[in-house]
């Protein structure tokens, strides 16, 4: 008598695809996209990011790293201090000018990128207002503890001691950093800072602030931070 036997390499390939899948800060079982075809969404660069949804929102679950406009206009690459210093027009950076960091953290954006007509976010995506923001929050618990769940885990993208961080539903927050409008670099796997698009008036705007030392999430505004590089997480159109 013969028997038909099944390999279970096949088995093993998909399950780490899935494992791979999963990605940065556990898992998204029950909260992620209702079809597989949005999980991700893809910029004009080609740079795909992976998609978590969360209440009602759909969002990024990567910091945007894209360097050219919707309409394919390319965003200005200010890489020396003089070139990001006092600049009021849209531009990006990487952190230290370290393309192998941006790989991980994205881009640095300064709000006049952010604000552009000429969009900044994928078609159907578009730069959290503050609205979005606070509904994301509210869902989340309020800003008391929403910075946890949104912070990843463990120390690989923060320092210690990461208070809180769960990232129970993958959004993956981290330590990225920001640019200085006077041109430095500060505080890369302390804080994250993550841009609104609403501004203040017109030296300032808003941005929702995170740090390792706390479980929180605040709403902060600096004088003169629209020239600031922050991270963009961007949010799906409803």
């Amino acid at each position: 008598m013969s028997y038909k036997t099944t390999s279970f390499w096949p088995l093993l390939f998909a399950a780490v695809l899935i494992v791979l899948f999963v990605g940065c800060g556990g898992d998204n079982t029950g909260s992620g996209p209702d079809t597989a075809m949005e999980r991700t969404v893809q910029d004009i660069d080609g740079n795909t990011y992976r998609v978590v949804k969360i209440g009602d929102q759909f969002w990024m679950a990567e910091n945007l790293k894209v360097t050219r406009f919707r309409n394919g206009d390319p965003i200005p690459h200010a890489m020396e201090k003089t070139d990001w210093n006092g600049i009021e027009d849209g531009a990006y950076c990487m952190y230290k000018c370290d393309q192998e960091k941006a790989a991980t953290f994205g881009h640095l954006y300064n709000w006049y990128a952010v604000n552009d007509s000429r969009n900044i976010a994928p078609a159907g995506w578009h730069v959290p207002t503050e609205d979005d923001w606070n509904e994301l929050i509210e869902f989340l618990g309020g800003p008391s503890e929403a910075g946890g769940k949104l912070k990843a885990s463990g120390n690989e993208l923060w320092n210690a001691p990461n208070l809180g961080a769960t990232d129970e539903h993958g959004f993956c927050a981290m330590g990225c950093g920001f640019r200085h409008h006077a041109g430095g670099f500060y505080d890369q796997k302390m804080a994250c800072y993550m841009w609104s698009a609403d501004e203040r008036n017109s030296y300032s705007a808003w941005f929702r602030y995170l740090c390792c030392d706390s479980a929180s999430v605040k709403r902060y505004i600096h004088s003169s931070s629209k020239g600031n590089g922050y991270s963009v997480r961007c949010v799906k159109d409803k």
